[in-house]
């Protein structure tokens, strides 16, 4: 006995336009929602409940098969979605920053909450685990001649690639990285230290740090591999600074303060 009405595998064309309609409505609320909810798994399940109501009112109209393919279909693009969303939101950014000056770098065209999400995710994870590191976020003074010295990336910033490359051991462990807007744009840097006298015992690192902000108007973090502690370093001034406050403390930094005229 044949069981499946092979009729309903065609659409007609008002069935074609009210599916892609659900469709493209499901997608772009998701995408809505993940730009507030940065837990994959609340977005997964965002997806999943949405998917049921739209599933639901599909299941009047179309046959098992039909509803089958198209349940497939829409988790896997959802989930897809859910998955590499800080990839594709910042290859969005950069498509809409195309032909528009790029001088103005900073974070004026990229989600700086989720930005600020992300890093304070890395940081929490290698201050916990005494893991040092450096991360100059730059602002509007480009930092392309420092780059020279060390890897080009261009990878789309996320906690895990951050922590990954300052883990010891790994071949870019050492020396800095520069994050431009949503992107982590080089790593393995190395910064002239600072040659004023400073209070207390600083290692490389802090002086680096410390050097980059004379030169420059970018904002660099420092976790201590000896103690796990924080620190921000701005126009030559180095301060100290707490994780449960380190993603406000970071923002006023990034946001607020002075900039500099670019190089």
């Amino acid at each position: 006995m044949n069981l499946i009405n092979v009729s309903y595998l065609y659409f007609t064309v008002s069935e074609w336009i009210d599916f892609s309609i659900g469709g493209i409505f499901l997608l772009a609320l998701s995408i809505y929602i993940l730009s507030f909810v940065r837990r994959k798994a609340y977005g997964i399940l965002f997806v999943m409940l949405s998917l049921s109501i739209l599933v639901s009112y599909y299941l009047q109209k179309f046959s098992f098969l039909t509803v089958a393919f198209i349940t497939l279909f829409v988790i896997f693009v959802n989930v897809f979605v859910v998955l590499n969303a800080t990839e594709l939101k910042a290859k969005i950014d950069l498509m809409f920053r195309f032909g528009k000056n790029q001088n103005a770098v900073g974070l004026i065209n990229y989600d700086k909450e989720m930005i600020y999400e992300l890093i304070y995710d890395a940081v929490a994870f290698m201050s916990k685990n005494k893991i040092g590191a450096l991360i100059t976020i730059e602002r509007t003074t480009k930092l392309d001649n420092y780059t020279k010295n060390g890897v080009l990336l261009n990878a789309p910033l996320s906690s895990e690639m951050l922590t990954t490359i300052f883990y010891p051991g790994t071949r870019l462990h050492d020396g800095a990285v520069i994050v431009r807007g949503s992107f982590i744009l080089a790593a393995n840097v190395y910064y002239q230290p600072t040659t004023k006298p400073v209070l207390g015992k600083l290692g490389s690192r802090h002086r680096a740090a410390i050097g980059i902000s004379e030169a420059t108007d970018a904002v660099t973090i420092v976790v201590s591999e000896e103690t796990g502690r924080l620190s921000l370093t701005y126009g030559g001034q180095l301060e100290p600074v707490y994780l449960d406050t380190f993603k406000q403390t970071l923002a006023n930094y990034i946001e607020n303060r002075p900039h500099f005229e670019n190089n």
